[in-house]
């Protein structure tokens, strides 16, 4: 029993650098081609940039959110327990 594979399904999975297709990312060929930048290097500098700045961002929204309250509660609200009840948020 021998596998075959057919030539047209074969190809069409294979990488674009070994058929030769473009080297450069669509976003690289989009930012030259608006006129942002000059050249492929800039624009690459350029996404660069942008990656590290929605970084940041994410990283700060995360962790120093003032809107978020400290002990996880909704603001307004505190925990109360009575003896022998589970502990229940209550507004304050």
């Amino acid at each position: 029993m021998a596998v075959e594979f057919e030539e047209e399904n074969y190809n069409k999975y294979r990488s674009q650098t070994l058929l030769g297709g473009p080297q450069t990312s669509k976003m690289t060929r989009w930012l030259v081609k608006i006129g942002i930048v000059k050249n492929e290097r800039h624009a690459n500098y350029i996404l660069w940039g942008v990656f590290i700045l929605s970084i940041i961002v994410i990283f700060s929204i995360i962790f120093f959110n003032p809107l978020s309250a400290k002990n996880g509660l909704p603001s307004g609200y505190k925990l109360t327990a009575e003896q022998g009840q589970l502990p229940r948020m209550v507004p304050r």
